[in-house]
C-alpha cells in the first residue's frame, strides 16, 4: 500500500525504509508472522528504519536488543500514522 502511494506521487521517500504489515480495510495496520526473519533480513539489507506493526513491536525490539542490531523499529496502528512517519523521517535528513 505505501509502495503505490509513493509509486502515484502521492509520498516523498527518499531514504531507506523496510516496511512490513496487513492492513484491514479500514486502514488498520494488523500484527504478521515472521517478524525476526524480517527485521534480520532489514539490518542486513542495510535499512535504516522499519515501520512495523504495533502489535508486533515489542517482540522486533527484543530481536533488535538481542542481535545487537543498529535498525530503528517504529510501531504503528493505521495506515495514515506510517505516512505521517515516513514524511517525518525525510524532513529530518
Amino acid at each position: 500500500m505505501l509502495s503505490s502511494v509513493v509509486a502515484n506521487g502521492e509520498l516523498q521517500n527518499d531514504i531507506p525504509i523496510s516496511v512490513t504489515g496487513a492492513i484491514s480495510n479500514t486502514g488498520m495496520v494488523k500484527e504478521v508472522g515472521y517478524i525476526k526473519e524480517k527485521v534480520l533480513i532489514a539490518d542486513k539489507d542495510g535499512f535504516s528504519h522499519m515501520i512495523i506493526p504495533i502489535a508486533n513491536l515489542n517482540e522486533a525490539n527484543k530481536i533488535k536488543e538481542k542481535q545487537n542490531l543498529h535498525i530503528q523499529i517504529i510501531g504503528v496502528r493505521n495506515v495514515d500514522k506510517a505516512i505521517q512517519l515516513i514524511k517525518d523521517l525525510n524532513s529530518r535528513k
